[in-house]
């Protein structure tokens, strides 16, 4: 069963990052972990996601290039910016 604690992990798809995101997940952590969106990091990150889930924790797995569009959208939103912002 996930807990209420989150572990965000980036570079997740492979490496020190997926050794992390696994090992957190084992702990009971639910993993957002972001990763570069490139070739061939589709199989990894789907490989990954179904290793997570099995441990019975949330997981979020957004590409870098969503998490960031993503924050950039909340900094305009919060600086009352609707089309960028240089604030």
């Amino acid at each position: 069963m996930a807990s209420n604690q989150y572990a965000l992990i980036l570079g997740a798809s492979s490496g020190f990052g997926r050794a992390a995101a696994l090992a957190l997940a084992a702990d009971g952590f639910n993993i957002i972990g972001v990763h570069l969106d490139r070739a061939g990091g589709l199989l990894q990150v789907e490989e990954l996601k179904a290793e997570l889930i099995a441990l019975g924790v949330r997981v979020t797995l957004p590409s870098f290039v969503v998490a960031f569009v993503g924050f950039w959208n909340a900094q305009a939103v919060h600086h009352g910016c609707s089309s960028g912002c240089d604030q």
